[in-house]
């Protein structure tokens, strides 16, 4: 039996990655791919899932919690047995922090009256004064 399988992009594909954890991996794209199925039971898969928007989901033993949006170019590829997929994921995961934090190895030594540029003004904190 030979398929040809095409997803649409408004499809959602939840993978739980780790039940005990909660890691998850959700995604959303398209793809054209090529389904064979032998004789003897052996299935071929072969084709690019292309990845418009999705997440990871990373528990680490209760104690970090942490979600990687999913960036352009990510794909999942098919070369044969369709439980042997190559996974190219272009993670981002954004931070706010003060930037006094991130400066802080820049600023050993500078003169208080310009260290002071860096600090978080009121409940903005991360901008910097100008």
């Amino acid at each position: 039996m030979e398929a040809l399988i095409e997803i649409d992009p408004n499809v959602v594909f939840n993978v739980i990655v780790d039940e005990r954890s909660g890691d998850n991996l959700r995604l959303q794209g398209k793809a054209d791919l090529q389904f064979n199925l032998s004789p003897n039971g052996r299935m071929n898969l072969a084709g690019i899932y292309e990845v418009r928007s999705g997440h990871y989901e990373l528990s680490l033993f209760g104690l970090v919690n942490r979600r990687f949006e999913l960036g352009e170019g990510s794909r999942v590829s098919w070369r044969g047995d369709p439980l042997d997929a190559e996974l190219d994921l272009k993670t981002i995961y954004t931070v706010r922090t003060p930037v006094t934090e991130l400066m802080l190895s820049q600023l050993s030594g500078v003169d208080p009256e310009s260290a002071a540029q860096y600090r978080p003004v009121g409940a903005l904190s991360g901008i910097v004064k100008s």
